[in-house]
């Protein structure tokens, strides 16, 4: 005889074991939501440390998909810069994080070791190589609330590690490439193999705008008249119908073939690329009666100083480190610096020497140290020991020499500085528009 109560009970067990498994799942999704939500803090901070850098020497594509079609796998930022291309990985991680024996480590109790995810960061630069034919230099930003305990940058299997406070001065500081590819084009060939991840991907009608425009030009040939046509067999109306039913199935089948390419990563990345030929040309047949005269190509001032002038001002061979990125130029007296050193010889025009961390003040004047000498010029002032007319100084400038071993006395570097200030001075933009001092 079967106990009282014996079904209720047993029904209160499974419920209770259905319960505990509910707890134990919602656990796993409520730890699985804190490391997205980590995850999204990280991209966001690595976000605004690029925002700066973003202009025309330097582009940056957010959040891309790198298997469109084929998987979710995301590509969280593409630099593309004078400098060359980047993948940037934002990382997050709990705790601080140290690089020791070729090898990434996460300090702790257990010092995890880190290198798993190294070598994929590694691997989709190396796919992404694959896809596009371009080198890319796989980046991991160290994103958490410690990662300034982290150091310098430096390498580990094969991929840059650095810190996010660090990484803006780290891109500026790489050395540019001898004859970089045109920004827009290298964009826009990434943004249409990695598609946007949020955005949706549109149908395009440019693979027929193409067949058309190739297709050579015919001479209309004049209309004939129809001639009739005899009765012949099949030309019933059930004939008609059937004739109808099959253009429907042809119809089906080209959709269905339509539909089934978008679900593949070429056939999206054909789609892609479509749309924005498309959306190009439809914008040009608009835009070409009433769109202004592009602005001529921007030439930061302190690219047309030489080394060869830099070295006989400072009276020491200097090596060029950096080149306009951001109105900016650096050299320095080694020939292979550190990549986050920032260089022995800096100038600075218009925004960037506006927003430095000297303030420009009203009239040009000196800041020395035992081994610095700094010159600022603020915008409309005359510049020292120099024939330029005020109104000629038509951006701000910012003239650093640094020394520490070399032999550069105070005064020479005073005098160097000077020179180079003039020599810059002849450079500034002049006409409509060129007291703007405008973020590049």
């Amino acid at each position: 005889m079967a106990a009282e109560g014996g079904s209720a009970r047993a029904r209160a067990e499974a419920l209770r074991r259905m319960a505990a498994e509910a707890r134990l799942k919602a656990d796993r999704m409520d730890s699985m939501a804190s490391r997205w939500e980590a995850g999204d803090l990280g991209e966001r901070r690595v976000a605004a440390a690029l925002a700066p850098l973003e202009g025309r020497h330097c582009r940056v594509l957010h959040d891309r998909l790198l298997e469109p079609g084929q998987s979710r796998v995301n590509l969280d930022h593409i630099v593309v810069s004078v400098a060359g291309t980047y993948l940037i990985d934002a990382k997050n991680f709990s705790g601080s994080v140290v690089a020791e024996g070729g090898s990434l480590r996460q300090r702790g109790g257990s010092r995890r070791l880190l290198d798993d995810k190294v070598d994929k960061v590694r691997r989709m630069a190396e796919q992404m190589e694959t896809s596009t034919s371009s080198v890319i230099e796989p980046v991991i930003c160290l994103a958490g609330d410690s990662s300034a305990e982290f150091g310098p940058p430096v390498a580990v299997r094969g991929v840059f590690v650095v810190p996010v406070d660090q990484l803006a001065p780290w891109l500026l500081a790489r050395p540019r490439l001898p004859s970089p590819a045109h920004l827009d084009t290298e964009v826009t060939r990434l943004a249409a193999t990695f598609p946007s991840a949020t955005e949706p991907v549109f149908l395009s009608i440019s693979p027929m705008l193409g067949r058309r425009a190739a297709r050579p030009a015919q001479r209309k040939q004049p209309v004939q008249p129809r001639q009739p046509v005899p009765p012949s067999r099949g030309s019933s109306r059930a004939a008609r119908a059937r004739g109808r039913h099959r253009s429907s199935a042809i119809k089906l089948l080209i959709c269905v073939a339509v539909a089934l390419s978008m679900l593949t990563g070429p056939g999206q990345r054909l789609w892609w690329a479509g749309a924005e030929t498309a959306g190009s040309l439809i914008a040009g047949q608009f835009s070409r009666a009433t769109a202004p005269v592009p602005p001529p190509a921007w030439t930061p001032p302190c690219t047309a100083v030489s080394d060869a002038a830099v070295t006989a001002a400072v009276g020491q061979k200097v090596y060029r480190y950096l080149n306009g990125a951001g109105d900016t130029c650096s050299w320095g007296f080694v020939p292979r610096p550190d990549a986050t050193a920032p260089g022995n010889l800096q100038i600075l025009t218009g925004w960037a020497a506006q927003h430095s961390a000297y303030p420009t003040g009203t009239a040009a004047r000196f800041t020395r140290t035992a081994t610095s000498v700094v010159l600022t010029v603020p915008q409309l002032a005359a510049v020292p020991g120099s024939g330029a007319a005020p109104a000629s100084v038509t951006q701000p400038m910012l003239l650093v020499l640094t020394w520490k071993s070399t032999p550069v006395t105070s005064a020479r570097a005073e005098l160097a500085v000077t020179m180079l200030a003039g020599q810059v001075a002849t450079h500034l933009p002049t006409g409509p528009g060129a007291t703007a001092i405008v973020r590049r």
